[in-house]
């Protein structure tokens, strides 16, 4: 039996004596979790991986019941770092024959969701999952250790679906010893390992313009924060050199902002404290409850 992750959101649950469970942008992580769902079951079930009725099964009403419950779950946990997963089971079969007539080859008949192999068949089947987390230490800084170009063969799920290339980031920032910073095969700046990439531009901050990355909830809640400020935002493309003259932030759901240190051993631009401070405030007002 093999289980693989299609689909992921993972998030910080904050507890405080008035509530429970408070997590930044609850709502827009059910909505990206719920959409990523859907898109992933429909392509599973055009191509024959699963069976059309067992595809059926993933409505919008069930998947809002498994956030409700996972919801309630989480609440009774507590503080931690819980992962709503979508994930797709494998599982061998010896298969049994008649015996054949002459001249006639025994032959096994895969229903949909199965693939078959001599003597043997393989069914996947579906299934949703809320997997209950302790929180991690938390990080007001980061540092970047490495700078990775990424390969079509290299990222081989869909960029956009949080979830599939978990275990490929896992890996590379296992190599690397620390966060690495993710380009395109053009050279340009993607994301990182663990967090989506802002840099200040003057008093406008930027955000990577290319749509091959994971939309990011926390990106977008500081976005939005910037502007209610009166900052300036910009989408662009950058190279890890021009990032290098720039204050740099990295944010995820996890540890919110981080300023970044060190770009591949060399110090970083330092950060501006007011201004990160003031943002910081800002973004603590998008906890919400369970």
């Amino acid at each position: 039996m093999a289980e693989k992750l299609l689909v992921a959101d993972s998030f910080r649950v904050r507890a405080t004596e008035a509530q429970p469970a408070l997590v930044r942008g609850w709502d827009r992580h059910r909505a990206r979790f719920s959409s990523a769902v859907k898109e992933t079951v429909g392509q599973l079930s055009r191509t024959g991986t699963v069976p059309a009725n067992d595809a059926a099964q993933f409505s919008s009403e069930r998947i809002e019941r498994f956030l409700t419950e996972s919801a309630a779950a989480i609440s009774g946990y507590g503080e931690g770092m819980p992962r709503l997963e979508l994930l797709l089971t494998t599982a061998e079969s010896v298969s049994s024959h008649s015996e054949a007539e002459p001249g006639e080859a025994a032959q096994d008949k895969a229903a949909p969701g199965e693939t078959t192999a001599p003597g043997k068949t393989v069914r996947a089947k579906l299934s949703l999952n809320c997997n209950l987390r302790p929180l991690p230490p938390l990080q007001g800084t980061q540092a970047i250790t490495a700078t990775r170009a990424l390969t079509a063969g290299e990222y081989r799920a869909d960029p956009h679906t949080k979830g599939p290339n978990i275990a490929l980031f896992k890996e590379l920032t296992e190599e690397a010893g620390g966060e690495v910073l993710l380009l395109d095969s053009e050279g340009d700046v993607l994301e990182t390992t663990t967090a989506a990439v802002l840099w200040w531009s003057g008093e406008t901050l930027c955000r990577v313009d290319n749509s091959r990355r994971v939309p990011s909830v926390t990106e977008q809640l500081v976005i939005e924060c910037v502007s209610e400020l009166g900052y300036k935002t910009a989408r662009a493309t950058v190279t890890p050199a021009a990032l290098a003259a720039h204050e740099v932030w990295v944010v995820n759901a996890l540890h919110g902002i981080r300023p970044v240190t060190q770009l591949g051993g060399v110090a970083a631009v330092p950060v501006k404290e007011a201004r990160l401070e003031r943002i910081r405030q800002a973004l603590d007002t998008t906890w919400q409850p369970l």
